[in-house]
């Protein structure tokens, strides 16, 4: 593996030939400053850009609409639904739905057995979301917001606090919170396999401009 960035990134989007990332920097009195970053893949750069910017490609062209929704734009996670609707929630599972203008048009709690998701993936008009706490992995509905299958669910169900999730020609890669494990499930079998193993808890994997990216507990790797 390849480190492109050390501790302190918060999470990833793909962008161009790259990626952008929020970043932790010097603490000052209890909160700290964030600072935002684009890794070039074609260079192997790594420069700063605005905070626009890293809100233009999370949240579109409407981005100013969503600041005044959201009251902390970078912990909550998001993802594309048809017709450039987003979907949007947080760790506690407070969740919303904005259409492609960034009018609010949906709001409410989107947890399973008290714990809110760590992270979401768009399939169609279905949102997988991981939840570590109850080692599962569950498509909901976006209609209806109920769920519509489940995997795992237990400690013999395979996934081992499953956090990070990527959707790719009906695979779903899910990496582990736990023990550093990336397995990649078929959604048409939902044959499971692992494709890489870290030493250490992995929180999002990315892959964008023929590049795999991990963001685990140490930093940004490019894997091998």
């Amino acid at each position: 593996m390849k480190k492109i960035y050390a501790k302190g990134a918060i999470s990833m989007l793909a962008s161009g030939n790259g990626f952008i990332f929020p970043a932790m920097q010097s603490k000052m009195e209890n909160d700290y400053v964030i600072s935002y970053k684009f890794h070039d893949l074609v260079t192997g750069n790594t420069s700063l850009i605005t905070r626009s910017v890293y809100l233009l490609t999370k949240f579109g062209n409407h981005f100013d609409a969503f600041e005044q929704h959201l009251s902390d734009f970078i912990n909550c996670k998001t993802a594309q639904l048809p017709n450039h609707r987003l979907f949007v929630t947080y760790p506690d599972g407070h969740a919303m739905i904005f259409d492609s203008n960034g009018n609010k048009k949906w709001n409410g709690i989107l947890k399973y057995k008290g714990f809110g998701p760590a992270d979401v993936a768009v399939d169609g008009n279905f949102i997988w979301c991981t939840f570590p706490e109850n080692n599962a992995v569950i498509k909901y509905n976006a209609a209806s917001m109920r769920h519509d299958f489940i995997i795992g669910g237990s400690a013999s169900g395979g996934l081992n606090e499953p956090h990070g999730l990527f959707l790719e020609n009906r695979q779903l890669i899910v990496t582990s919170a736990n023990n550093g494990a990336i397995c990649a499930i078929d959604l048409e079998t939902f044959h499971m396999e692992s494709i890489a193993l870290l030493d250490e808890p992995v929180y999002q994997y990315l892959k964008t401009y023929n590049s795999e990216i991990v963001l685990s507990e140490s930093g940004i790797y490019m894997l091998s």
